[in-house]
């Protein structure tokens, strides 16, 4: 069968350039930010001087101070909110904090804490950049809108219909 995509005009491709991230550029880089655990020798290297405390924490330390953070909380949908937050600054940290304490954060990242969130998405809305959106409006133009994603390699894809969690 033919579908709509098909009868698209050829896209470009981005062309895709390879260059070192520093200072603030890097820090905002939620994927390459390592947050305090930067040492001495790469904040100098990479202009991070005076973007971030002077200590540097290694990431097992982070990863302490993040639990203690998250059981101080008086709510999973607290918890959930942080995790969040965390993954939008540090996703090396945020990874490191689910891989050492996955028994406990999994009821906090999934079923129930997650449905919650989900019924309460539209208050608690902070950013974009975790997902694609395409709604039936777009039938026709599902090929353009998924070059529209910014990463060149994607693992996993996780599809929903919006009403709750699958």
């Amino acid at each position: 069968g033919s579908s709509h995509d098909e009868d698209l005009e050829p896209i470009h491709q981005v062309p895709w350039v390879r260059s070192v991230m520093t200072g603030n550029e890097l820090i905002r880089n939620t994927r390459y930010n390592k947050g305090m655990a930067f040492t001495k020798e790469e904040r100098a290297r990479l202009h991070l001087q005076g973007l971030l405390p002077s200590a540097v924490l290694s990431q097992e330390l982070q990863v302490e101070r993040a639990m203690i953070n998250i059981r101080s909380m008086e709510s999973d949908l607290q918890r959930y909110t942080y995790l969040t937050s965390l993954q939008e600054r540090n996703e090396k940290l945020f990874y490191r904090v689910l891989v050492d304490h996955i028994e406990e954060l999994a009821p906090i990242i999934h079923v129930p804490t997650v449905g919650l969130a989900c019924q309460k998405y539209g208050i608690m809305f902070r950013s974009l950049q975790r997902g694609l959106w395409i709604s039936l409006a777009d039938k026709g133009n599902i090929g353009r809108i998924l070059r529209n994603w910014p990463e060149t390699r994607v693992d996993l894809v996780v599809l929903t219909d919006g009403e709750r969690v699958l």
